[in-house]
């Protein structure tokens, strides 16, 4: 009797491929309700999006972020901020500095997002006008 053996997941932290990111925006071209995906890495749906508002020199903009639980490959990007678009946000309250001293540290933003996934903060409510 054989046995199979996982492989060790590494702990680091990595992008997405450019193959693997166009499939997670032609997936999400319009996001009407967030769920756990299935990863365009590892296959597992494990798969989570965070989406945080914010202003800066008066403009509204919405960071999106997609991260795997269970590979650790992420992306995120900033976008304008969309009239009509809300979202629920856990860290809406969070100074920008805070938030960003958080996003700079990839264990501790994506530790934070898990935690809050797992205490049913996220996935957020999404509501289009």
């Amino acid at each position: 009797m054989t046995s199979t053996t996982l492989p060790a997941m590494d702990s680091r932290w990595r992008g997405f491929s450019l193959g693997e990111l166009d499939e997670i925006l032609e997936r999400n071209q319009r996001i009407d309700a967030i769920e756990e995906q299935t990863c365009p890495h590892c296959g597992r749906d494990s798969l989570r999006t965070y989406l945080h508002g914010s202003e800066r020199g008066g403009t509204a903009m919405t960071l999106t972020h997609f991260w795997c639980s269970r590979c650790r490959h992420y992306t995120g990007w900033p976008t304008p901020g969309r009239s009509g678009f809300w979202f629920s946000d856990p860290l809406a309250d969070t100074s920008w500095n805070r938030f960003l001293a958080l996003s700079r540290s990839e264990d501790a933003f994506f530790e934070t997002l898990d935690a809050l996934w797992a205490n049913t903060l996220l996935p957020q409510r999404i509501q289009h006008a």
